[in-house]
């Protein structure tokens, strides 16, 4: 048996029975089993907020209930949310005990079939925490928060939606939940929810499959006479144009109507589910950065179209154990019964606790340095079951997500999106108030030494301080796939052998070599990699000393690209215009609500006229073709010679409608952003997503 698995002996009948019996388990005990089985992994303060509890009565109560074994644990560390907090599932003996204790008594089969209690149905949780906090945050909000008269039905997490398209294929589209509200006129209104991972990489491709099959899904609902239902969608503020930008490109595209949706800031939910927080999509803000009180709607006010009951028949989750009593089923415990069958099967937290102890942050000893071979053992053993079965992925992915501290997830993030950092720029990243080298060292010493972070020494580094490059090893991107609910070929693509021409391949194959997408190119280019994190650096470490600015977000290279595809052409064709810019930044002034994006270009002096030439060519087509303006770009030179050349460039093309600004790389490292800040403020309007409405074509505008 693997070394990172753990099951527990069978469940005796003679286990459950004295409990059957208790005076000690109390209705107050059987209501927390009950939400634990209709919402399972909630905190104590989520379980106190739907059972109208206080924070002390309750802990007693879970306290006694872990005890007798009728439920457990797992400690989850996640930035953004309380360190080492403790959320609660009901454990095989508790679910046995629920079903037995209940009146008339319940099929533990039945309650398992029908509920998130399984181990499955756990492990899918755990390997996406992030969306899995969110929802628990809604969820239990929506319930206790409800005004008078207004229910909350149902709901399911995920929710599968199957639809077909023009050509009658059959599909199935996931949301990450779903759920329905109740009028007090008994009329039912159906939401889809969709959460925005914000570690989760920007990919304009993976937004326009999404929205493109929501469109799909609304067609077919209207062909059926049906309502599509609500779409909430739960992002970082950050990401608010980018998603602006995709709704409106797709819909003028397609000249059809917007979807019926809203958007929030997750950072708003402490507000109230109910409260005035989410943004229509009609609404989403596309000129001054800006969002109006006069915009934000309650969730009541999106309650304007009611669903079928043929709809409402698909949301099979309730919170009542009713629908269960419909068709009885043999007593599990019969007198000819020795054994139980088991759901949850293992102890999630103990089963993480051999991979917990190699990951402690913590400076290794001498000896433990010497056990190197093992950890490689346990780092391959890792890396054969992210290529195994979903389920194995599952339970690998909610090991590593249990094992490891909140600030190594967040090591692992940055350098999943930007690979070949140096520890200053992690530092910066990590802990902008300290450049305290052992803090980072705690952290990431476990990472190296297990393998999960490959150090590249970089031979013609300027400084010994960034001698030391670091990236992500394939078992980490395939940890962060399983995370955001992706195919590895998110993050890996495959390298043939010389002699095998190119072909699909599965993303579990080991018959070709896997590598980080965009890695080979940062690496084959470091100093210019280099040049681009120092200014990045620079950058953020200014906002951090006070500059009037704040940096929201760090787009890569891969996460700037930005393509146009001429909407008459095939999905096969190649797009008609293609910018890649180094990085983008996402920066706020002031009180400005919404993230503005600033395109980099950096610049090592060592560009010939013609690549300027080319560069400038590419952004004035790209504006032309797509008909929108870009963001403004922050040219990073060396000297004033290469700006000349960039100059030269513009007028060359006659690309003055691309928003160049200039500036030193000595500037920048010396004071970030703030020389060009008046400038920035001057070219923040108009922003991307607005419709240029031209007479000429722009390369010939000036």
């Amino acid at each position: 048996m693997s070394v990172l698995q753990q099951e527990l002996p069978p469940l005796l009948k003679e286990e459950v029975l004295p409990l059957l019996t208790s005076d000690q388990i109390t209705d107050q005990h059987m209501d927390v089993l009950r939400w634990l089985v209709w919402l399972s992994l909630l905190t104590r303060e989520e379980l106190g907020r739907v059972l109208k509890r206080d924070t002390q009565t309750l802990w007693n109560h879970l306290d006694f209930l872990t005890k007798c074994g009728l439920i457990d644990y797992v400690i989850l560390n996640e930035t953004g949310w309380p360190r080492r907090h403790h959320r609660y599932y009901i454990t095989d003996l508790g679910l046995h005990v629920l079903a037995a204790r209940h009146a008339p008594a319940l099929s533990a089969r039945k309650i398992a079939m029908s509920y998130p209690v399984t181990q499955a149905d756990l492990l899918e949780r755990l390997a996406r925490p992030r969306v899995h906090l969110l929802l628990c945050e809604l969820v239990t909000r929506l319930i206790t928060e409800c005004p008078a008269g207004y229910h909350l039905s149902s709901y399911q997490q995920p929710y599968k939606q199957a639809y077909r398209d023009v050509t009658g294929k059959n599909h199935t589209m996931t949301f990450d939940a779903a759920f329905l509200l109740q009028t007090p006129g008994g009329a039912q209104h159906a939401f889809y929810i969709h959460i925005d991972q914000p570690e989760h990489m920007f990919s304009q491709k993976e937004a326009k499959v999404f929205i493109k099959k929501l469109f799909a899904l609304r067609q077919w609902m209207r062909l059926q006479g049906e309502v599509m239902p609500h779409l909430l969608l739960l992002s970082g503020v950050e990401r608010f144009s980018f998603w602006s930008e995709h709704l409106e490109r797709i819909t003028l595209n397609q000249g059809i109507s917007l979807l019926s949706g809203s958007i929030t800031d997750t950072g708003q939910m402490r507000k109230g589910a109910y409260a005035p927080i989410w943004i229509p999509f009609q609404k989403l803000p596309e000129h001054d950065g800006r969002v109006k009180e006069s915009d934000l709607l309650d969730l009541l006010s999106l309650l304007d179209r009611p669903i079928s009951s043929r709809i409402a028949e698909q949301f099979s989750q309730y919170f009542t154990f009713q629908h269960l009593l419909l068709r009885k089923e043999a007593n599990a415990l019969s007198p000819n019964r020795r054994t139980l069958k088991r759901y949850v099967e293992s102890s999630l937290q103990e089963a993480s606790t051999a991979l917990t102890a190699l990951l402690t942050p913590r400076v290794l000893s001498p000896e433990e340095r010497k056990q190197r071979p093992a950890h490689a053992e346990m780092s391959r053993e890792i890396l054969d079951i992210l290529y195994g079965a979903k389920e194995e992925r599952l339970a690998m992915s909610t090991q590593l997500t249990l094992a490891l501290s909140n600030q190594q997830k967040d090591i692992l993030a940055h350098l999943t999106r930007h690979p070949y950092l140096s520890q200053p720029d992690l530092l910066t990243l990590l802990h902008p108030e300290s450049q305290n080298e052992r803090l980072l060292a705690r952290q990431m010493t476990p990472l190296i030494h297990m393998g999960f972070v490959r150090v590249y020494s970089w031979d013609n580094a300027p400084s010994w301080r960034v001698h030391e490059r670091y990236y992500a090893s394939e078992s980490v991107l395939r940890f962060f796939a399983v995370r955001h609910g992706l195919s590895p070929a998110y993050y890996l693509h495959p390298i043939f052998p010389k002699d095998e021409k190119r072909h699909p391949v599965s993303p579990l194959s080991r018959k070709v070599v896997w590598l980080q997408h965009g890695a080979g190119l940062l690496k084959q280019q470091m100093p210019h990699t280099a040049g681009v994190y120092t200014c990045v650096r620079a950058i953020l470490a200014a906002s951090y000393q006070g500059a009037p600015y704040r940096i929201n977000y760090w787009k890569s290279a891969q996460e700037s690209v930005r393509w146009h595809q001429d909407p008459f052409h095939t999905e096969e064709d190649e797009p008609v215009s293609f910018i890649r810019p180094d990085a983008e930044l996402l920066y706020t002034v002031n009180d400005v609500f919404i993230p503005r994006p600033l395109l980099i270009e950096y610049d090592r002096a060592t560009t010939y006229s013609r690549e300027h030439t080319r560069k400038m060519r590419c952004y004035a087509d790209y504006q032309h073709l797509s008909r929108t303006m870009l963001p403004p770009m922050l040219m990073i030179v060396r000297n004033e010679r290469a700006a000349q050349s960039v100059r030269a460039a513009i007028v060359s093309e006659k690309a003055f409608d691309v928003r160049v600004i200039m500036i030193l790389e000595e500037q920048v490292v010396r004071e970030g952003l703030l020389p060009v800040l008046d400038q920035l403020r001057c070219l923040s309007l108009p922003t991307e997503g607005d419709t240029v409405a031209l007479s000429s074509p722009i390369r010939e505008s000036g």
